[in-house]
């Protein structure tokens, strides 16, 4: 009786020494090196001025999508631009979307001013990764309203059925849509000019912005215009 409890005690602790192995997955030690556009030099030039990078943020994730929308990081770690280097622990061998992002200030605000997006796989044939940052993206939210007889619709003259867009890129939308986005444009000076037409392609109405408004990297900026 003692021998067979016996053989059942190494049976259960063999069973839940193979339970506790099979969850452990394998784990690296992951360097990433950067650059900013090929240069050692933590500084990027933007609308004529010199701004220094003083952070880069690192962010890993399971899908690119999660990665676009910055949602959800495996990993997420920010040091000094001037380090050039840095090691992510402990990281499971397998496929990440790696953003990498060059935080400056502009108009004492802290911005991803520079960044790089890349697909990874790490392994014990592959702990290292070198980037180069680009300045970032930004983006531009077109929003329009009425204050006049004007109003969306299809039925008669003075209904709008769609919206005519000039800007960093032309279009011409549904005027139900009530915004329009124009992604992954370069950071600069922008206006925006807006047709109202009708359903018959009449231009009934135009608005457009006062002056050019600027596009900070890896920022939106809201331009919302009135037809009055």
């Amino acid at each position: 009786m003692k021998n067979r409890i016996w053989i059942w005690a190494l049976v259960g602790a063999a069973i839940a020494l193979g339970s506790c192995d099979s969850e452990v997955a394998d784990t690296y030690d992951f360097d990433v090196v950067w650059t900013l556009g090929g240069s050692s030099d933590c500084r990027i030039s933007f609308q004529g001025e010199t701004i220094d990078i003083e952070n880069i943020h690192i962010r890993m994730y399971k899908s690119k999508n999660d990665a676009l929308a910055e949602r959800n990081p495996t990993d997420d770690v920010v040091v000094p631009c001037e380090q050039k280097e840095t090691t992510l622990r402990r990281l499971e061998g397998r496929k990440y979307w790696m953003l990498t992002q060059g935080i400056g200030t502009i108009d004492d605000q802290e911005l991803p001013l520079c960044d790089d997006l890349s697909e990874v796989r790490i392994s014990a044939n592959n702990l290292h990764e070198r980037v180069s940052l680009t300045q970032s993206e930004g983006e531009i939210d077109i929003i329009w309203g009425f204050a006049s007889t004007l109003t969306c619709g299809f039925n008669k003259p003075n209904e709008v059925a769609t919206i005519e867009i000039f800007s960093a890129e032309s279009d011409e939308v549904p005027c139900t849509d009530g915004h329009y986005l124009i992604s992954n444009i370069i950071a600069n000076d922008y206006s925006v000019t807006l047709n109202a037409k009708n359903a018959n392609g009449d231009v009934i109405g135009t608005v457009k912005t006062e002056s050019p408004f600027l596009v900070l990297p890896g920022q939106r900026y809201d331009a919302r215009l009135i037809f009055e």
